[in-house]
């Protein structure tokens, strides 16, 4: 049993009850494997990505195919016939593999263009997994749907109808986001265009088109960084900006001080923190570092989010960060290059040092990660962890307990004999139940679906601080 201080926004989506990024293939033929929550590492993988990489699994947790954005390995480790790139080379920050709606059997693989050049911005092809005997085909090869400059940046979140999905991408040079929604029947190529925020910088070597781009659980929220590590000065950009599940605008940008040569971003479970990492160039004779850092989203207003910026690790180059991403645990996870660990931050939704970060949080087992993690749509779930990430009871304020494995809500935290009647609404705000309880009474929620929830007091005389997010996870 754990107590858990759950957060009082909630915009959000439903998320996914599918166990699909429960294998990771990611840097010198590793792999990771979330079945048991602890994350078990294998060495033998056929995967060589530098940077970005995408695995998808099936809803129960087996792996289908994975890609390095250049080659498609199906789940024996063969290369998927003409799945290999022959044009564009180099490696990219991030690629992407989503799953179609309403369908259990094709995936659309997505991947932007290098480093803000040519004229192909983002590419596409589709896998049906009853081809070659279930182990996957492509039955479209690359196409191109974006026609432009891109930078390397993508990342996916479901629509607000808990169905379609969102795909965004980035134009360069300019703050254009590029949102194409996902259906039953495709992606559909008229993207929802937003201006956000300031256009990338001017950078010679094009080298501020790299980064990562990620939503927060519910699809509500977006952070992007550019990299500028091609050496000119104030080339960088993190930003943190809103996200409209309904309508895919992009808007409220936030500009966040750049470390220089920022690439990594990730947001916590519950959505109330945000972490960042460096990756500088690889100067053998600098004398800067890398950082790890985390903001604070638990106040809106800009002004204290920058002033919450903690530093949790600094490491001198030649050592660098790359990717940053929220595991299926609901921790977070650091890819360390030319490292045979990961960095591991324990407890995400906590302030500064005590979200306790472990520099060598995850042994690799003698092989070496690089700069990607695995990029797919967000979600937590495996057993009985807490998402948020929250460990310690003694460490949160006990309005609520979370019970039978967090999927029953029992009030602690009201004034003795007071009774207030809950509502409970999933994340299309339609009405789940209603019940009248008193402190040591409990709201059973073991018969949902997994998802995001609403439960709050449908009387004005509740007092403040009884309106809380659920994440209900590992179904």
């Amino acid at each position: 049993m754990r107590a858990a201080s759950l957060p009082l926004l909630f915009l959000g989506l439903t998320t996914f009850a599918q166990r699909h990024g429960n294998v990771w293939h990611f840097g010198q033929h590793l792999s990771l494997d979330f079945s048991n929550c602890t994350p078990t590492v294998a060495t033998n993988g056929v995967n060589e990505g530098f940077e970005g990489c995408s695995s998808i699994c099936d809803a129960d947790g087996d792996l289908l195919f994975h890609t390095n954005g250049l080659t498609l390995w199906n789940a024996a480790g063969d290369v998927m016939e003409g799945s290999t790139f022959v044009f564009g080379g180099g490696s990219y920050s991030q690629v992407l593999i989503v799953p179609r709606p309403g369908s259990s059997t094709l995936f659309h693989v997505l991947r932007p263009s290098l480093q803000g050049q040519g004229t192909a911005g983002l590419m596409v092809c589709t896998v049906d997994m009853t081809g070659d005997g279930g182990l996957g085909a492509l039955v479209t090869s690359w196409d191109t749907l974006y026609t432009g400059t891109a930078t390397e940046h993508i990342a996916a979140t479901r629509h607000a109808n808990g169905e379609d999905i969102w795909i965004l991408g980035h134009v360069y040079p300019a703050n254009t986001f590029l949102a194409y929604r996902l259906t039953v029947d495709g992606i559909d190529p008229v993207p929802v265009t937003s201006d956000a925020g300031p256009a990338f910088p001017p950078c010679n070597s094009n080298m501020n088109a790299r980064g990562e781009m990620r939503f927060n659980l519910t699809g509500t929220r977006l952070a992007m960084a550019g990299n500028g590590t091609g050496g000119e000065p104030d080339s960088d950009l993190l930003l943190l900006l809103r996200f409209d599940p309904e309508t895919g605008a992009v808007t409220n940008p936030i500009e966040l001080p750049p470390a220089r040569g920022d690439f990594g971003v990730a947001f916590s479970a519950d959505g109330s923190k945000l972490y960042t990492a460096t990756w500088k160039a690889l100067n053998f004779f600098s004398t800067d570092s890398n950082y790890i850092q985390q903001f604070d989203l638990s106040d809106p207003d800009p002004a204290a989010i920058i002033a919450s910026r903690t530093v949790l690790y600094a490491a001198q180059i030649p050592t660098s960060f790359g990717s940053v991403k929220l595991g299926p645990d609901g921790r977070i996870y650091v890819a360390r290059f030319g490292s045979d660990h990961l960095g591991v931050v324990e407890q995400p939704g906590q302030p500064g040092a005590a979200c306790n970060y472990v520099h060598d949080g995850l042994d690799l087992q003698g092989a070496f990660c690089e700069f990607g993690l695995n990029n797919y749509i967000e979600y937590v779930g495996c057993g009985g962890i807490s998402p948020l990430g929250m460990d310690d009871e003694s460490n949160f304020p006990a309005l609520w307990l979370l019970e039978e494995g967090g999927r029953s809500l029992r009030l602690t935290g009201a004034p003795p004999g007071a009774a207030y009647l809950f509502r409970v609404t999933d994340a299309r705000g339609r009405w789940v139940r209603e019940r009248q309880i008193r402190n040591g009474e409990a709201i059973d929620l073991r018969d949902q679906a997994d998802g995001v929830y609403l439960v709050a007091p449908a009387d004005a005389s509740a007092p403040a601080g009884l309106r809380q997010r659920v994440v209900l996870t590992g179904r």
